[in-house]
């Protein structure tokens, strides 16, 4: 079954690369994850990488993204918007895993995940977080942010 999830989504993405005349190693696949359900993004989603001075709005089709080259190993802020999400994300690595390039996005409510977001007992004040939201890249690391509104 991951074999042929992986020919697939090989295939998908050779054939997107041929299609938009881009190298498919700049192509990323997008998970959302609500409260542990994972959401349909196709369509739905706005992507902003910031990074100095310059602002660049990333199209998204059919859940993949492409990264130009030169934000391809950069640092920069990226703003998601996703089915009414509103979620940012300061001095990011832009990295990935080449062999299943795949960022989950997540948020999560009240009442809190407190197996996957233990910290948060941690943070003064955190009876008073509403939401927490999360990157994880594929290449093993989270990275998680909360807000109070």
């Amino acid at each position: 079954m991951k074999i042929l999830i992986s020919v697939f989504i090989f295939s998908m993405l050779t054939y997107a690369s041929k299609c938009m005349g881009q190298h498919k190693d700049n192509f990323i696949a997008i998970e959302f994850d609500v409260d542990g359900k994972l959401e349909n993004v196709k369509g739905e989603m706005e992507m902003f990488f910031i990074r100095n001075t310059d602002t660049l709005l990333v199209k998204t089709k059919d859940g993949y993204f492409f990264v130009p080259d030169e934000l391809k190993d950069a640092k920069a802020t990226i703003v998601f918007n996703i089915l009414g999400y509103h979620l940012t994300f300061e001095s990011i690595p832009i990295t990935w895993n080449a062999e299943m390039p795949k960022w989950v996005i997540g948020v999560d409510t009240k009442p809190f995940d407190m197996d996957k977001f233990f910290f948060i007992k941690k943070v003064k004040k955190w009876r008073k977080i509403k939401i927490v939201y999360f990157l994880q890249n594929g290449t093993g690391s989270q990275i998680t942010c909360y807000r109070y509104k």
